[in-house]
């Protein structure tokens, strides 16, 4: 038996087989350049936590100078109790953070008496 381009159907089982090869390696790449955007995401998602904790420690560095304590630790901490209690999940977010900043200048040693 043969087709119209007079392959044969040994042939035509051929390159079925080689679409399918090419199939599956183009389906290997495409799961390879979707597995690395992912990674790109949350590498760009973690800067960006990286980069707002930094900005947010420069600001709390010129509003106190002088360092914090753990008293100060203590206060950001009721804040977030008081933000659960009245405020949006952005507050929540927004003094979560306030509490990371204090922590890191404390484990920094930028410690007031």
């Amino acid at each position: 038996m043969t087709d119209r381009t007079g392959t044969g159907r040994s042939g035509l089982l051929s390159e079925i087989h080689q679409l399918e090869r090419d199939l599956d390696s183009y389906l290997a790449n495409l799961t390879s350049t979707q597995s690395r955007c992912t990674e790109l995401l949350l590498e760009a998602r973690e800067c960006r936590k990286h980069e707002a904790l930094a900005v947010a420690i420069d600001r709390a560095r010129k509003l106190h100078p002088e360092g914090c304590n753990l008293t100060s630790l203590f206060e950001e901490v009721g804040e977030v109790a008081r933000a659960v209690r009245r405020e949006s999940p952005d507050r929540v977010r927004d003094e979560l953070l306030d509490v990371a900043v204090v922590a890191m200048r404390l484990w920094m040693g930028e410690v007031t008496p």
